[in-house]
Order: C-alpha cells, then sequence, then structure tokens
C-alpha cells in the first residue's frame, strides 16, 4: 500500500512501479474505486460524516478483494491510497491479513502544495485543502509506530521507485519499523 498526504506522488509512483519488470503488476486506486459513486457522493475535503465513512469503507472493502484476486492470479499489485497510519487502525489489521506493507510518501508540504498545482485531478484542491490534508496525515504518524517513509521532497520519481523496491521487495526490516537511514 503507497500512502501519503495529497500531491505526495502516490499516483505517479503506483503506475510507474506497476509498469516496472516482466512480472504482471498492477495499480489499484482507492480514490477511482471510490469516486465510482457519482449521485449522492461524499467528499472527504468537505468534512467527514457518516456518508463520506460509509464511501470509504465500502472502497476499502473492493481493494482488499482486488488485492486478493491480483493475488490469486500472480498479479502484484500496489494500493495506492490517501490512509493516515492512524494508530490501531482498521487498516493496520487489514493490511497484516493481506501481509502487505505500508509505504509512506512524505515530502514537505511546500512540495505537496507545488506539485497539486501541476497535476491532472479534478478536481484541483486548494492550497488550504492540501495544506490541512497534509495536517490531518501528519497527526496520524506516532513516533511509537513509525511504518516506512520516504521522503521524496528532492527525489525523482527513479530513486522514489528504487526506495519503494528496496522496501517491498526486500524487506529490510519488519513491518511497522521505519526504513533504516543507510538505506534511505
Amino acid at each position: 500500500m503507497l500512502t501519503g498526504p495529497a500531491g505526495a506522488g502516490k499516483s505517479q509512483t503506483s503506475a510507474a512501479w506497476a509498469g516496472l519488470g516482466d512480472s504482471p503488476r498492477a495499480v489499484i486506486d482507492a480514490d477511482k474505486i471510490r469516486l465510482n459513486v457519482r449521485a449522492g457522493i461524499a467528499h472527504p475535503e468537505d468534512g467527514w460524516n457518516d456518508d463520506t465513512q460509509r464511501q470509504w469503507d465500502a472502497a476499502t472493502e473492493i481493494w482488499q478483494a482486488m488485492v486478493q484476486v491480483y493475488r490469486k492470479y500472480s498479479i502484484d499489485c500496489i494500493v495506492d491510497v490517501y490512509a493516515p497510519p492512524w494508530p490501531s487502525s482498521e487498516i493496520d489489521v487489514l493490511l497484516h491479513q493481506l501481509q502487505a506493507t505500508r509505504v509512506i510518501l512524505l515530502p514537505t508540504l511546500r512540495t505537496c502544495l507545488e506539485r497539486n498545482r501541476y497535476r491532472g485531478n479534478v478536481p484541483l484542491l486548494s492550497d488550504e485543502q492540501v495544506a490541512d490534508n497534509y495536517r490531518g496525515f501528519v497527526e496520524g504518524i506516532q513516533p511509537e509506530h513509525q511504518p516506512y517513509m520516504i521522503d521524496n521532497s528532492d527525489l525523482t520519481l527513479t530513486e522514489t521507485l528504487d526506495q519503494v523496491e528496496i522496501i517491498i521487495a526486500g524487506s529490510p526490516c519488519p513491518p511497522g519499523e521505519r526504513l533504516p537511514d543507510a538505506l534511505r
């Protein structure tokens, strides 16, 4: 699972990762799954409520099932999702069940703001929405529970992919621990 705040580079990195190598790889874009709800959609940027939670839960169940189907057919996959690493989150339980690793892209807020201005997503988030999204994501990162994180502020896409590959292919340390500085 590749996660991070808006503008972190999740979608671009996920798409590039899926195109690497000779074995089959797929991207599962959780936002696109959630956006399949057209009428009555509840947008998280407008505030979290029962409807946004229900649509989040449905999208999560769908991408979980997609991971299982891809695995059944020996297709590696990456889930592109905004999922802050809150302690005791249901995502942690899900990742454990799927035997999956959470990789966080966490560039600076300034980098996220710059990237948001140039990305093709519609609707484009305002600077205030990106800043709120970033703060909400960072609040979920607890010192006692540091998943694998990559500060890709100054990394090229290729360098970011190299770091992702080190984490998911090599698993140099147990899930839930920070990638050693020597490998960052």
